[in-house]
């Protein structure tokens, strides 16, 4: 199957399939190649999105034909270790910027010593966009619209940072701190039952990580306030005038259940009439791995965004 048809074939299951935009798992030719050689390096490293110490991200210039699109990518690490140097190594940047797209890999406060990094962390991603929404940013590295990326609690704080734009960190504006679109790959997204969906067996992964978001003070999800669980779930507060989405997870990743994640920001977007702007991508049993997902429906989505259609 040729590119330019693997693309036709997901835009026709996309138009096809309702309440959203239900992507098709994907096909060998769908997905990124196992040894896809993932040897793009920044050409700038450490440059200042904002006044903190962690405000730091690296440039990788867009590969190719400018696309006109720079994605702000946030990398995992159960939000409190990696950091912006996953992008040399992660496949999915790795393989964005070489379809023309500039790549801004941003590192974020991290939960450390116990202390949970919410809300700050958020805050960090909508300084990065702000940053990256600049007008002389874009003249200077050759984009017209901005995306918001992030893997597992990357794509966690990505959505997070996109459906509540309502609050504006100080010394930014509304305006400045909406992405164009967002994407998340493999994220939590439903903080508000998070640690207690599915099995007990996937409950036990979740809660192995819980203490990473919420800090060393809460053990399960009835020690959070609910609104709390709440302000940390991006379906919260999604209206009709919220940027596309496109969410990819697994129906069996205990960490990022397409059920209780995917699904209910899906749901949120349907409540709203904005159905058409929710991209859900479920990949039938593969667990938690970031980097297997429909690429194809993911660079469609990007495309689109480009244009002016989503």
């Amino acid at each position: 199957m040729s590119k330019r048809s693997s693309l036709l074939l997901v835009a026709l299951s996309c138009g096809l399939l309702a309440p959203a935009c239900r992507v098709s798992d994907p096909t060998a030719e769908q997905v990124i190649p196992w040894n896809y050689v993932a040897d793009r390096v920044p050409a700038q490293v450490d440059v200042a999105y904002g006044p903190g110490a962690v405000h730091r991200l690296d440039v990788y210039p867009a590969q190719g034909t400018p696309s006109g699109i720079a994605l702000v990518f946030l990398h995992s690490g159960g939000w409190s270790s990696g950091d912006k140097d996953a992008a040399r190594v992660h496949l999915i940047p790795q393989w964005l910027m070489d379809r023309g797209h500039v790549v801004f890999s941003a590192n974020y406060t991290l939960t450390a010593n116990g202390t949970s990094a919410f809300p700050t962390n958020v805050d960090d991603v909508k300084r990065a966009i702000a940053w990256a929404n600049n007008p002389a940013r874009k003249a200077q590295y050759g984009y017209q619209k901005v995306i918001v990326v992030g893997t597992s609690a990357g794509g966690h704080l990505a959505l997070l940072a996109t459906t509540s734009g309502h609050a504006v960190p100080d010394g930014l504006t509304a305006a400045a701190i909406r992405p164009d679109a967002a994407m998340s790959f493999s994220g939590p997204l439903n903080m508000l039952t998070w640690g207690a969906q599915g099995t007990q067996e996937q409950r036990d992964v979740q809660l192995a990580f819980f203490q990473g978001f919420w800090g060393n003070s809460v053990a399960s999800p009835d020690q959070v306030p609910e609104l709390a669980r709440v302000a940390a779930s991006p379906h919260a507060f999604v209206d009709a005038n919220d940027p596309s989405v496109f969410v990819s997870s697994s129906d069996t990743d205990p960490l990022a259940l397409a059920a209780h994640n995917a699904n209910v920001l899906e749901q949120a977007y349907t409540d709203v009439g904005a159905n058409a702007r929710a991209w859900n991508d479920i990949v039938e049993g593969d667990g938690h791995n970031l980097a297997f997902t429909n690429i194809a429906a993911a660079q469609l989505f990007i495309t689109k965004v480009a244009a002016g259609e989503l």
